[in-house]
């Protein structure tokens, strides 16, 4: 995710990237090459990386296995823990 930040006389952009290890699994959507929804299980033990702000649906877009997939945030907060947070300029 992509942050502003002001501070005196400049303004930087930073991107902040959040790491997840699932403790449980649960479910994720993907979608295929014809569009098509496919449902997946993030495993227990994985880890996962935020890609984007949380949508109104609840939904966020998250790294997992080289794909982008779509999770509730609800579920990542509930069966996930924070491994890494990092920041770079």
């Amino acid at each position: 995710m992509n942050f502003l930040i002001a501070s005196g006389d400049s303004t930087e952009y930073f991107q902040v990237t959040v790491s997840y290890r699932a403790r449980e699994s649960f479910l994720a959507v993907r979608y295929d090459q014809q569009v098509r929804v496919r449902f997946t299980t993030i495993t227990a033990g994985a880890i996962i990386a935020l890609q984007s702000e949380v949508h109104p649906s609840g939904l966020v877009s998250v790294l997992y296995n080289g794909q982008i997939v779509a999770v509730f945030m609800k579920d990542i907060e509930s069966r996930a823990d924070v491994v890494e947070t990092s920041l770079a300029s």
